[in-house]
C-alpha cells in the first residue's frame, strides 16, 4: 500500500513538472488593455473615418514612433474593414501638399505642454483628410530583456521578454474633445522552437489587437 502511494504521489509531481515545463516553453503574452475615456458612439468611426497623427515618445523611443502608427493602421484596418483608415503616411502627404505643417507642428508644440489639440487645426486637418476622427498614439515605454526559460534545471535557456506600454486617443475634430481613450501594457515572451518572437513589431500588434477590439 506505502508502495503504491509513493508511486502515485511521484507520477503526480511528474506530471505536474511536465506540464510546468509545457508552460515553461511556450511562448507566453500578458496584456491588460483599459478604457478610460468612451464618448464615441457606435458607428461614428464609420459614418466619419479615422485618420492618423505622428505617435508621441520619448526620446529613446523616438525611432518607433512611425512604426507604432503603421502596425495599428494596419490592424485597424484587417480589424474594422468598413472604417476609412487614412494611415500616417497619407495624413502627412495631405499635410504637405495643403501647407499645413506649421500649423501641424505648432499644434504638437502647445501639446507637449498642455495636453490639448488645438481645435482649430483638428478643423484643418479635417478638411484635407476627409474624416472627423483623429487617432493620436503615445508610446509610454518600450523594452527588451533576457529572462530564465525556467526554473527547472532541463530548461535553463534565455529567453527574449518585450514589454510595451501604449496610449490611444481618439479626437473628434468637431468639438476638439477626446471622444475615447485606452491603454494597454503587453508582455511578450518569446518561442523559436514556435515561431514566436519578442520584437517590438510583435509586441505592437498585440497592443493594437487589444485596444482596437475595445473601440465600439
Amino acid at each position: 500500500m506505502e508502495e503504491t502511494r509513493r508511486s502515485a504521489a511521484l507520477l503526480a509531481a511528474m506530471v505536474a513538472l511536465g506540464a510546468l515545463a509545457g508552460c515553461a516553453s511556450s511562448g507566453r503574452t500578458q496584456s491588460t488593455p483599459k478604457v478610460s475615456a468612451s464618448l464615441l458612439a457606435p458607428s461614428m468611426l464609420e459614418s466619419h473615418g479615422l485618420a492618423f497623427l505622428t505617435p508621441t515618445a520619448n526620446a529613446d523611443h523616438d525611432e518607433d514612433k512611425q512604426a507604432t502608427a503603421l502596425v495599428f493602421a494596419s490592424i485597424l484596418s484587417e480589424l474594422r474593414p468598413e472604417v476609412r483608415v487614412i494611415p500616417l503616411a497619407q495624413t502627412l502627404g495631405a499635410l504637405n501638399r495643403t501647407g499645413l505643417g506649421r500649423h501641424y507642428q505648432k499644434m504638437y508644440e502647445g501639446f507637449r505642454f498642455t495636453g490639448l489639440l488645438d481645435r482649430e487645426v483638428l478643423a484643418k486637418l479635417r478638411g484635407v483628410t476627409g474624416t472627423r476622427y483623429f487617432a493620436l498614439l503615445q508610446l509610454a515605454d518600450f523594452s527588451e530583456e533576457s529572462a530564465a526559460g525556467s526554473g527547472l534545471p532541463l530548461a535553463s535557456r534565455t529567453v527574449r521578454v518585450a514589454h510595451i506600454r501604449v496610449f490611444l486617443q481618439i479626437w473628434d475634430s468637431v468639438d476638439g474633445t477626446i471622444a475615447w481613450e485606452g491603454v494597454d501594457e503587453v508582455s511578450l515572451r518569446a518561442n523559436p522552437d514556435r515561431g514566436i518572437e519578442a520584437t517590438f513589431s510583435a509586441a505592437a500588434e498585440h497592443a493594437a489587437r487589444d485596444l482596437i477590439a475595445q473601440l465600439p
